[in-house]
């Protein structure tokens, strides 16, 4: 049985439900954009087909009759169909890139046409890159170096554009106050002094040890090194929240930063100090550590410039002149 329905305008492959024994379909000068071939499977016995001289889109839509079309050339088929004046008499009008090449030239690949298969391709990729740069973050301590880098241009970015009074600086002589217990001091002598003061740090730092003056009272002397510094830099560890001087300290420099802001009060964590081991009367150093970022101590030697990096700019900042003039003597 054939069946002749050239130029007809349809825009479709037909259906063989009523011609089960269709052997011969013309459709010749049709105007079919993208054959749907899943249509031809109402047509069993279908060996001849001819579709030529229809407009033929050439897009993912068109990938089903592109395959029946090589199929039909190699004459191995799945349904063993031919398609008479193939391929030279099928072209694509559209689009314009491929207008008037032949449907066997162009390749439209699955990929383009598949938005799961586009999207795996995309995102599997992506996600290897994001899990191995995520691994690799954890394993060099990635947010450590990024936390710190981050705190370093913050207090860059203050010292540069803090305004402080020019009479809330009278008397101030040093860069920092440094408060720490005793026990902590080795530390302190061996490791902060020396990365702060003098050639490596050029600070002026103030400390029980080398600026109390004899005859004043403890409290006397903590008052004024507070009165006298830019910043106070507590030294925070177990031995330090049991000390009742340290708690002085603390309490001198909390009331300070009215006057010299809250980023006069820095906060260096010596070892983790859980918040349940601080004593209820430190409710003042608990709120700081709620609210304000602190410097941890890395054990990590490695670390340690970055570390030595960020509290230096955390104190620097300007001295009045008479303040300068001794630093320089």
């Amino acid at each position: 049985l054939a069946l002749d329905l050239s130029a007809n305008r349809l825009r479709d492959l037909p259906v063989c439900d009523g011609f089960p024994t269709l052997y011969l379909l013309l459709l010749k000068a049709n105007s079919l954009h993208a054959p749907t071939v899943s249509n031809l499977k109402s047509c069993p016995r279908l060996k001849i087909l001819d579709v030529s001289l229809n407009p033929f889109t050439c897009t993912c839509a068109l990938r089903s009759f592109l395959s029946l079309g090589i199929n039909s050339e190699q004459k191995n088929g799945r349904r063993g169909i031919e398609l008479v004046s193939w391929p030279w008499a099928y072209n694509c009008s559209y689009p314009e890139a491929f207008r008037n090449s032949t449907l066997k030239d162009i390749w439209i690949p699955e990929i383009s046409c598949n938005v799961g298969l586009l999207a795996a391709t995309i995102l599997g990729p992506a996600v290897i890159v994001i899990i191995a740069a995520v691994t690799l973050c954890h394993r060099l301590d990635g947010p450590w170096y990024m936390g710190m880098i981050w705190q370093w241009t913050r207090a860059k970015h203050r010292a540069r554009t803090q305004q402080v009074r020019p009479e809330d600086l009278v008397g101030v002589e040093f860069h920092a106050f440094v408060s720490y217990s005793q026990h902590d001091a080795e530390w302190v002598q061996n490791s902060l002094l020396p990365n702060l003061e003098g050639p490596a740090g050029g600070l002026r730092i103030c400390h029980h040890e080398k600026n109390f003056v004899p005859g004043k009272t403890i409290i006397e002397n903590i008052i004024r090194c507070v009165e006298k510094s830019r910043h106070s830099v507590f030294v925070l560890s177990a031995h330090f929240v049991k000390s009742e001087w340290c708690h002085y300290e603390l309490y001198f420099a909390s009331h300070n930063r009215v006057s010299r802001g809250s980023d006069s009060v820095v906060l260096v964590l010596l070892e983790p100090l859980p918040q349940y081991l601080i004593p209820s009367k430190y409710y003042q150093l608990k709120a700081m550590m709620d609210r304000h970022t602190y410097l941890e101590w890395p054990q990590d030697r490695a670390k340690h410039r970055l570390f030595w990096a960020n509290l230096r700019a955390a104190l620097q900042a300007d001295l009045p002149n008479a303040a300068v003039r001794g630093l320089e003597e």
